[in-house]
């Protein structure tokens, strides 16, 4: 998914007991990243660490973690009578304390905004709290009825982060966009739509969206007036019916952007020495610009193979994951060990396409003996975003090279 909640005690103590002082006037102003002051006060409570009013005022302006030197210095009486000091084990739970205090925070702020009136603010009673904080758990534990989650993913959770860098994120989001609204009639990057590599900085600035050219006049489309809204349903709205199938799809186009550089540098390099060769008949000098390639998956390696093979295995529902595992790397090294036998008389980027054709070429053929269907298969509009559709066109980008 997009976001997480936190992955470690460590990092729910760091984060729960961060703070920060702001300077205004002279003087510094003590305020928590996540938590109150008043909140900070309940958990280290709960920690066995609270303080008096008198001791929390003297430490005011002091911005350190007390609630990680807390979970640091007091141990839990199965620590300490461990026979391990290891640093982590000793350190003491606070996720649960810290989601208990914002849920009861949630709970309390709903009653008090159902029952206030205009001018006043009603404060809810320990009861009425309880209740609250019961309805949320169980409409919570409604929407999380997956059998697949685990009981501790089923618990309310009160804090979630991005997973990742919002801008990162978003190009996600616009690259499947893009490849979904494109069609099956760009299948490859031209540099403009969205089949480019969200793992490495390229020119998304240079990428077109129809709808926006479309409102400033720069693009028309004259049969957009015959298009009949469908009505909200999962299976016309939601592209992808599994997280899985999301995540190969995000694999292809990772594919799928490295071979469409790889291409771009070989047919430049070829252009290149063509020129080179009539050099002394033209008088131009000019060369076209180098393409950089970034081999993603790192293919040229073994380990990189092995690891995307690995990958992509991992997002099927096969109970002999491991034996196909070294089964498919062993035919595509196989075929590779022949590849490097003519290797010195290729460029970086034709082993690139060769040895990334070999790879779709195998993982392609597994797919197809086990007969792995894909839910847009039922979709003809969306079949280009299936990965056995990428490794298909990847597989034939190599023709021309053979």
């Amino acid at each position: 998914g997009l976001v997480r909640s936190f992955e470690s005690e460590y990092e729910c103590g760091t984060v729960a007991g961060q703070v920060t002082t702001s300077q205004s006037g002279g003087g510094g102003m003590k305020r928590g990243v996540v938590l109150s002051a008043e909140e900070r006060r309940e958990v280290l409570r709960m920690l066995g660490g609270g303080k008096s009013p008198k001791a929390a005022a003297a430490t005011q302006s002091d911005c350190t973690n007390e609630v990680l030197s807390q979970m640091q210095s007091q141990k839990t009486l199965l620590s300490a009578f461990s026979a391990t000091k290891s640093k982590t084990t000793s350190l003491l739970p606070v996720r649960k304390h810290v989601d208990k205090v914002l849920l009861r925070k949630l709970a309390s702020k709903v009653v008090s905004l159902s029952k206030s009136r205009e001018g006043q603010v009603y404060v809810p009673k320990k009861a009425e709290v309880d209740n609250a904080l019961k309805m949320i758990e169980s409409e919570w534990n409604d929407a999380t009825t997956d059998s697949s989650m685990q009981q501790s993913q089923r618990s309310v959770l009160s804090t979630i982060r991005l997973r990742e860098a919002p801008l990162q994120t978003l190009r996600r989001l616009m690259r499947l966009f893009l490849c979904a609204g494109g069609g099956p009639g760009s299948m490859r990057g031209d540099g403009t739509n969205g089949w480019r590599s969200c793992l490495v900085e390229g020119d998304w600035h240079k990428v077109e969206y129809p709808g926006l050219n479309s409102r400033f006049g720069l693009e028309a489309y004259p049969l957009q007036k015959y298009f009949v809204a469908e009505p909200d349903h999962s299976s016309v709205t939601r592209v992808f019916e599994t997280l899985n199938e999301f995540a190969l799809f995000e694999i292809g186009a990772e594919l799928r952007s490295s071979i469409d550089q790889a291409i771009e540098a070989y047919e430049t390099e070829k252009m290149i020495r063509r020129r080179k060769e009539k050099s002394s008949m033209v008088t131009d000098t000019s060369q076209p610009d180098s393409v950089s390639v970034v081999d993603v998956f790192h293919l040229l390696a073994k380990d990189g193979r092995f690891n995307l093979v690995r990958k992509v295995l991992s997002c099927l529902d096969n109970p002999n994951n491991e034996l196909e595992l070294l089964t498919i790397c062993r035919k595509i090294e196989n075929d590779v060990q022949q590849l490097n036998t003519i290797r010195d008389s290729m460029s970086e980027h034709e082993s690139l396409i060769l040895t990334t054709s070999i790879v779709c070429r195998w993982m392609l053929q597994f797919r197809i003996v086990n007969s792995f269907s894909s839910s847009l298969s039922v979709r003809p509009w969306l079949r280009h975003l299936s990965l056995d559709a990428i490794m298909t066109y990847i597989t034939w980008d190599a023709v021309p090279l053979l």
